[in-house]
């Protein structure tokens, strides 16, 4: 028997299966709409400043509302209710989206905002390496634009949709996407790292990636770890054949090391040690 859930609609709980969005949302109609995917454990989300951080960024960009009680305190408070009305105690995927909420067409009327709250159990608890090393290729379809949009995370995904879709036909495990000038930016649902000579290389934002909260995070841990980080560089095909190592990052999943790469072959060390740092950073009592 199905248990019931709950999302928190502008604070107010509805049951997940309950129609909550009208055919005239904003974000359904025109994708006029942010997101986040949070990690949290013990109704505790991680890196909740950072999300928020990228999420007000975009908002200034999309010229939307930013209501007062969008502080890390307040969503701490909504992330912990919406866990423990959902009786969901350990690892959890959150999504916050805010959308613009008004009429108006193309013009909108006014630049208000609604917010919902939605909760995905995971199957680890802390952040945990990939066995298997993925196995990982280019996308050959379309490349991603480079403008003001490039790093904001909003519903407009209809690049990462067809991406994911060539992934999926070709049996990968991921897909790096590249940018107009045919250069390595990302993968559909991650950011990029690649180590060489004990140097780790990430695109710059400048190159269209997204920009990844894992990303700004990891970047902090190695610097702090004494690994020279170049983030503002950017990438070719021939960088990736020759590198020793190749790793991807988002919120939800931590670190994911890529084993191949065509016919190119990788190592994990890396990823090994800073999967361990990272989960000490992101979790009271991390027990490895």
């Amino acid at each position: 028997m199905r248990t019931r859930q709950y999302v928190l609609y502008n604070g107010e709980f509805f049951d997940s299966s309950a129609p909550v969005l009208m055919s005239f949302n904003r974000a359904f109609r025109y994708g006029d709409c942010l997101y986040e995917n949070i990690h949290a454990n013990g109704t505790r989300p991680q890196f909740l400043d950072n999300h928020l951080k990228r999420l007000k960024t975009g908002m200034e960009l999309l010229k939307m509302d930013i209501p007062p009680s969008f502080t890390g305190d307040n969503f701490r408070e909504l992330i912990s209710r919406l866990l423990n009305k959902n009786r969901l105690y350990w690892g959890v995927k959150v999504r916050l989206t805010v959308f613009r909420d008004c009429p108006g067409g193309h013009a909108p009327a006014n630049s208000k905002v609604s917010m919902l709250l939605e909760s995905e159990p995971l199957t680890h608890d802390s952040y945990v390496l990939n066995e298997q090393g993925y196995i990982v290729d280019v996308y050959p379809g379309l490349k991603k634009p480079v403008n003001l949009f490039s790093k904001i995370k909003s519903n407009n995904s209809l690049f990462y949709v067809m991406a994911g879709i060539y992934k999926n036909e070709k049996g990968l495990d991921e897909c790096l996407l590249l940018n107009l000038k045919g250069r390595v930016i990302e993968s559909v649902s991650s950011n990029l790292f690649v180590v060489k000579r004990k140097k780790i290389f990430t695109p710059a934002l400048a190159e269209g990636c997204l920009a990844g909260t894992m990303r700004h995070t990891l970047i902090g841990l190695l610097k702090e770890q004494e690994y020279e980080v170049d983030h503002r560089c950017a990438l070719t095909i021939e960088d990736i054949e020759s590198a020793d190592e190749l790793f991807l990052s988002n919120a939800i999943e931590g670190i994911r090391w890529i084993l191949a790469f065509r016919t190119r072959r990788y190592f994990n060390t890396t990823s090994k040690k800073l999967i361990s740092r990272l989960n000490e950073v992101a979790f009271e009592n991390f027990i490895t």
